[in-house]
């Protein structure tokens, strides 16, 4: 089923009866559904179709399947703060499906590909990085003991402040 509306969706430009609704909904089920024949090509021949009607759909896609070459396009977009949230959230999801390894070279990436972009655009996504820039001790802690053990346990920064036990807090 998923090949054949694969197939579908490279004919859009030759049965122009189906309506947009339904171009939408076949064009969204294939970028969320994990066994469909895509490839970056397949989403380039769609972006290709119709870059304003099919492009926020295409990104999500390309992003499902190769965040990287997703990330080629991000000039492309429409400078709109709205477009910018859609794909900051794509992009987070693209973000904890990579190996750890490559994800802050992902978001370099994402960074220098938003200087070609608008500034309404690459608002929402800036701030998405910011997230993403900054190293928390406390969610690594495979960090913090390698910090321990070369350091000593005095070296590590501390997280911990209450309000209701001040005597607890480091």
């Amino acid at each position: 089923m998923v090949e054949q509306l694969g197939a579908l969706v490279l004919k859009f430009p030759e049965l122009p009866e189906i309506a947009d609704e339904v171009r939408f909904a076949v064009l969204a089920m294939l970028a969320d559904t994990q066994t469909s024949p895509r490839t970056p090509e397949f989403w380039f021949k769609i972006l290709n179709q119709d870059k304003l009607k099919y492009g926020p759909l295409v990104r999500s896609g390309l992003l499902a399947v190769n965040p990287m070459t997703a990330i080629t396009i991000l000039p492309e977009f429409i400078d709109s703060p709205q477009i910018g949230e859609a794909v900051a959230l794509k992009l987070d999801l693209a973000w904890d499906t990579l190996p750890s390894s490559q994800r802050f070279y992902f978001v370099d990436e994402v960074k220098t590909a938003l200087a070609q972009c608008g500034p309404s655009f690459a608002g929402p996504i800036l701030e998405w990085i910011s997230t993403k820039q900054t190293l928390n001790i406390e969610t690594h802690p495979i960090l913090k003991v390698a910090l321990e053990r070369f350091m000593g346990q005095d070296a590590t920064p501390r997280g911990f402040n209450s309000k209701l036990c001040p005597e607890l807090a480091a």
